[in-house]
C-alpha cells in the first residue's frame, strides 16, 4: 500500500493469512480482526464519506490501496476505455517441455518475454505464509528471459493461461489452462473467458517411480481432487479486466497500479488459484512485476454478459457473481462463521447495465447465517442445525458486520429461514446478536420465506419488496454518466436463507429486477410507465440469466441445480417444478452423505487450507487412508439397494401358503428397519466426510 492511504483495506480476509497491504510484498497481510483493529470501527460506525486518501479529501471511498484496475472506469469516456497492455497477463502462451526446463513463451509479447522455470532444483530458502512446520512445501526457481534461443523441446503445449504450481507427494505439478470458451466482452473490448480444460504437467517425470505404492495411490487420489475441483464449472478469467472487482472499487483506482500485473491487484477474497500462484508471490527479483504477467487470476461463480436490443436502443446487461474462498467448501461442512468473521457460501452479486457511455452496478451479497453454527450430515435426509454453546457469537458477528461495512457501507439483512421448526434457533440467534451488537448503519428484516410463499404462492415474494424498497432507493447504486457525474452505492442488501441457495436466489432475482428498471428508465430506455414485463424478448433474457444464475451457485455449493428455479425461469410455480424439485433434492442427499467429503477435501487442497507433504506414507502418515466405518459407509448405497431389492423378491416370489410369504416379507422388513436405525444411529461414522480438514465427525 503506498504511504499516502491510510491503513484500511476495503476487503474481507479469508480464515488464514490474508489481504495484500502491499501489492509488492506478500508478506504483508491481515485478518479481518487486524484490518478492524487498524480502523476506528470496533464499537463504532462505517461510513463510506469517511473513507479517503490523505492527499485527497475526496468522499468516496477508494480501494486503490488494494489493487489496481486494468483500466480507470473513472476516466470519463467509457467508450475510449483502452487494455492496458503494460499490466494484462499473458494468454497466448506456447509451453516448451524440456528435459530440464519449462518454458512459457508470450506470444503477444513485443520484447519476446519467456519465462523458464527450472524441473529440477526446487528452491526452499524462502518464507511460505501458507506453510505449516509439518509441511515442506517447495517452490520452483522462476527467471524471466528475453528474446531467448530455446532448446529443442520433448512436448509443447498450447496455453490460455498459466495458473501456477501445486506440490503433490511426487513433487510439483504444473497447471495450465488449455481451452476457453469465451462469455463477451464488458467496457470496451475485455473479453470475458470461461475456462474449458486444463492440463496438470509433472515437474519431475521421473518422480512416480521413486514412490512406494502406497504412495504412487495417494498422490493419484490427489491429482484426482484436484481435476474434480478445476472440472466444476463456472472457472473464469480474463487476461485484460480485473473480475475479481467490482466496478464501484475499480471506479476510484490509481494510476500508479496500472503497471502491476492482474495476478498482483486482484482482490484475495475472490482469487481462487492464490495458493498455486504462491511461487509468484515468492519472487524477489526486479522483474517481479513481469514475471507476475506469466500467472493467470482466476474467479470462481458466474458471469453472464447480454447484448440486448430495445425500443430501437442497445445495451449490455451483466451478472458477476464472485465466490469468496474464505470458509469455501461444501453445503453441510461449512456453515456459519469462523473467529475472522469469515462466512461459509459468500457470494457477491454484481448487475451491470451499460447504455450509450452511462455505465450502472449494482451489488449485492449473500453468506452464511453470521453466527457459529453446523449441520454435519449423518445420513438423516435434512440434519438439525447445532448451535455452539461455548463459541462468541458476538464477536464474530460483530467483525463480519463491521467487515461489510468496510466494504459495502449500510447493510439490509434479510432473512429468510422459516421461524418455527430447526431453523428456529438460528433466526433467534441472529436476531440476538443484532440487538445486543448495537451497530448503528444495520438494518433486519425477517420473511419467513416458506410460510409466506407456501402452496405455490410464490407471487407473495413481492410484499418483501415493498418492505426494502425504500432502503434499496436510499443504498442506490453506482452509475457514471459518461464521466461527467459518479454516484455511488451507499449500503448493501445482504440475504440468506439455510443454504444461501434457491430462496435466496429468487429475492436477488427481485431485487435485481427492481433496481434495472429503475436505471432503464433513468438511461431513457424504458418509459416511466413501462416494465421488463411488456417485453418479452428482454423478460425471457432476465428470467433465464438469473435462473442459470441460481443453478451455477447451488451446483457449486450442493452439485444440483436450484430448487424453485421453474418460478424464477418462469415467473410461475407448478407441479412439474415440484417434481424436478424432488429429483433434485434426491440428489442433494447422495452428494451430501456420499460425496461432498471429498469435494470438501478437494476445495481445502486447491485453496492451501491443507499442504500436501513430501514425507507422507514415510515419517508422516496419509489422511487419505480411509477407515473401516468409512468403507462401509461407501457401500451403503448399494447395501440398501440389495435390501430393497430383497423385499421386492418377498413380495412377488411365489409360495406354497400366505403364511410363507408373510414370513419372507415380515423378516426382509425387519432386517431392513433394524439396518436403517442402525445406521441412521451411527451416520456420522458413515458419511464421506472430508478428510485433509474437516475432521470433525459430529457437530462442532
Amino acid at each position: 500500500m503506498a504511504e499516502t492511504y491510510v491503513n484500511i483495506q476495503p476487503q474481507v480476509p479469508s480464515s488464514k493469512t490474508n489481504y495484500q497491504v502491499q501489492p509488492n510484498n506478500p508478506q504483508s497481510y491481515q485478518t479481518t480482526t487486524q484490518i478492524l483493529q487498524n480502523t476506528h470501527l470496533n464499537g463504532g460506525t462505517f461510513s463510506p464519506t469517511n473513507y479517503s486518501k490523505k492527499q485527497n479529501n475526496s468522499s468516496i471511498p477508494t480501494t486503490s490501496n488494494l489493487r489496481n484496475p486494468s483500466f480507470n472506469i473513472n476516466s470519463g469516456n467509457m467508450a475510449d476505455l483502452q487494455i492496458q497492455n503494460q499490466s494484462c497477463s499473458w494468454d497466448n502462451l506456447r509451453l516448451h517441455i524440456t528435459n530440464d526446463k519449462f518454458y512459457f513463451e508470450a506470444l503477444d509479447s513485443p520484447d519476446h518475454d519467456v519465462l523458464a522455470i527450472d524441473r529440477t532444483l526446487e528452491n526452499d530458502n524462502f518464507n511460505n505464509s501458507y506453510s505449516s512446520p509439518q509441511h515442506n512445501a517447495n517452490h520452483p526457481q522462476m527467471t524471466l528471459l528475453q528474446n531467448p534461443i530455446i532448446p529443442p523441446a520433448r512436448t509443447i503445449i498450447h496455453c490460455n493461461g498459466f495458473l501456477g504450481t501445486i506440490r503433490l507427494i511426487a513433487g510439483n505439478y504444473l497447471v495450465v489452462i488449455t481451452k476457453r470458451r469465451r462469455i463477451g466482452t464488458l467496457h470496451s473490448g475485455h473479453s470475458i473467458w470461461k475456462m474449458e480444460d486444463f492440463e496438470m504437467i509433472a515437474y519431475n517425470r521421473n518422480s512416480i517411480s521413486t514412490l512406494n505404492p502406497l504412495q504412487r495411490q495417494h498422490n493419484e487420489m490427489y491429482k484426482q481432487l484436484i481435476q474434480q475441483i478445476l472440472s466444476t464449472p463456472s472457472f473464469y478469467f480474463s487476461n485484460t479486466y480485473d473480475i475479481t472487482h467490482s466496478v464501484q472499487r475499480l471506479s476510484r483506482s490509481d494510476p500508479n497500479f496500472y503497471k502491476l500485473a492482474l495476478i498482483q491487484r486482484a482482490d484475495e477474497r475472490f482469487l481462487w488459484n492464490r495458493h498455486l500462484l504462491t511461487a509468484f508471490f515468492q519472487q524477489n527479483s526486479v522483474d517481479k512485476t513481469q514475471i507476475s504477467r506469466f500467472g493467470m487470476p482466476i474467479m470462481h461463480g458466474f458471469i453472464a454478459i447480454n447484448n440486448n436490443f430495445l425500443n430501437g436502443r442497445m445495451f449490455d446487461w451483466a451478472i458477476v457473481s464472485r465466490r469468496a474462498t474464505s470458509r469455501a467448501g461444501t453445503r453441510y461442512y461449512m456453515r456459519g462463521l469462523d473467529d475472522n468473521g469469515d462466512c461459509a457460501n459468500y457470494v457477491e452479486t454484481e448487475q451491470i447495465l451499460i447504455y450509450n457511455r452511462k455505465l450502472a452496478s449494482l451489488l449485492q451479497t449473500r453468506g452464511s447465517i453470521p453466527v457459529f453454527w453446523s449441520q454435519r450430515p449423518n445420513l438423516k435426509y435434512k440434519p438439525d442445525p447445532k448451535i455452539s454453546a461455548t463459541k462468541d457469537h458476538l464477536q464474530a458477528f460483530k467483525t463480519h458486520i463491521h467487515a461489510q461495512k468496510v466494504l459495502y457501507g449500510d447493510q439490509l439483512l434479510v432473512n429468510l429461514i422459516k421461524r418455527k421448526g430447526s431453523e428456529g434457533p438460528l433466526a433467534v440467534q441472529m436476531k440476538n446478536a443484532i440487538d445486543v451488537s448495537k451497530i448503528q448503519g444495520i438494518k433486519y428484516i425477517h420473511f419467513d420465506f416458506h410460510k409466506e410463499c407456501g402452496n405455490m404462492g410464490f407471487h407473495k415474494v413481492a410484499s418483501l419488496l415493498k418492505q426494502i424498497k425504500s432502503d434499496i432507493d436510499a443504498f442506490g447504486y453506482y452509475m457514471n454518466d459518461s464521466g461527467e457525474r459518479q454516484e455511488f452505492q451507499k449500503g448493501n442488501v445482504r440475504t440468506n436463507c439455510i443454504d444461501c441457495l434457491d430462496r435466496t436466489n429468487v429475492v436477488q432475482g427481485m431485487i435485481g429486477r427492481s433496481v434495472l428498471v429503475d436505471q432503464l428508465r433513468r438511461f431513457g430506455v424504458l418509459e416511466v410507465t413501462e416494465n421488463i414485463e411488456e417485453h418479452k424478448l428482454l423478460e425471457d433474457v432476465f428470467k433465464t440469466t438469473w435462473a442459470d444464475h441460481g443453478d451455477a451457485m447451488s451446483n457449486q455449493y450442493t452439485g444440483t441445480p436450484a430448487l424453485k428455479s421453474d418460478f424464477t425461469r418462469t415467473g410461475k410455480r407448478g407441479f412439474k417444478g415440484m417434481a424436478n424439485d424432488v429429483w433434485k433434492s434426491g440428489i442433494r442427499y447422495i452428494n451430501n452423505n456420499f460425496r461432498d467429503g471429498a469435494r470438501q477435501d478437494g476445495m481445502d487442497l486447491f485453496l492451501g487450507n491443507y499442504q500436501v507433504s513430501e514425507w507422507e506414507d514415510i515419517s508422516v502418515g496419509c489422511p487419505l487412508i480411509i477407515g473401516k466405518m468409512r468403507l462401509i459407509g461407501q457401500a451403503l448405497p448399494f447395501i440398501f439397494m440389495v435390501m430393497v431389492a430383497m423385499l421386492f423378491m418377498a413380495l412377488l416370489m411365489p409360495t406354497e401358503t400366505f403364511f410363507e410369504q408373510v414370513i419372507y416379507v415380515g423378516s426382509s422388513v425387519t432386517l431392513f428397519g433394524i439396518a436403517t436405525k442402525f445406521f441412521l444411529k451411527h451416520g456420522y461414522e458413515f458419511v464421506d466426510a472430508p478428510k485433509l480438514v474437516q475432521t470433525k465427525s459430529k457437530s462442532e
